[in-house]
């Protein structure tokens, strides 16, 4: 059965309350998978590092508002205040499509020629994460 064959009546309306949050852990040094399965703020931790290492529209199996534009953003201005305006816009849009984190504060972004560090403190539900990218 081809999924553009599902009727509407067939489908169940199950309940929305969200689960714990589960991720395959990964070793953030080597980037390689650990072979264990991580829940909570270490979940949320796994899917920022993916997300942030992650080009946006580059790779089809992920969806257009998953990943990031940094690389695009770097090097479209002579203004850093302007790249760093723009750079803290596009990491709150990407990290507001996971529905367990709901703020950021304390940016701090610096641009230095072509290269760009940031960081910032991720609130979710499972406590408050910092990011340093």
């Amino acid at each position: 059965m081809f999924p553009f064959d599902i009727d509407d009546e067939d489908i169940e309306v199950t309940d929305n309350s969200q689960s714990v949050y589960q991720e395959y852990g990964i070793d953030f040094e080597t980037g390689q998978l650990t072979g264990d399965m991580v829940e909570g703020l270490e979940a949320v931790k796994v899917w920022l590092w993916l997300a942030l290492q992650t080009d946006r529209y580059v790779f089809e199996q992920y969806s257009w508002n998953y990943g990031n534009d940094i690389s695009t953003i770097i090097g479209s201005s002579p203004d850093p205040d302007y790249l760093a305006l723009v750079a803290q816009k596009s990491i709150t849009e990407l990290v507001e499509q996971n529905p367990y984190i709901f703020g950021l504060h304390d940016f701090d972004i610096e641009i230095d020629g072509d290269k760009m560090n940031y960081s910032f403190v991720c609130e979710t539900d499972f406590g408050e994460v910092e990011v340093y990218v």
